[in-house]
């Protein structure tokens, strides 16, 4: 079975230990970013938008995030 980071524990437990630090970090990032957006996403329903101009917003963010965090060199998660 896989961790919360789809490896093996066995795989993870080889790993040296700044690298299981990063995908901590990682990990615990995403959860930050994913509450955000679930809780903006309920607003927004809360709001009136239907559940296409959720979506639709949701994407054009996505879309919006990604060429910001390409300009300044970031790596997506």
């Amino acid at each position: 079975m896989l961790n919360k980071f789809g490896m093996r524990d066995e795989d993870f437990e080889k790993l040296p230990e700044d690298e299981k630090q990063r995908l901590y970090k990682a990990t615990a990032s995403q959860e930050k970013v994913k509450t955000l957006l679930l809780n903006t996403l309920e607003e927004c329903r809360k709001q009136g938008f239907t559940v296409d101009e959720v979506i639709s917003l949701a994407n054009y963010f996505k879309s919006e995030a990604k060429s910001r965090i390409e300009q300044i060199g970031g790596e997506l998660f």
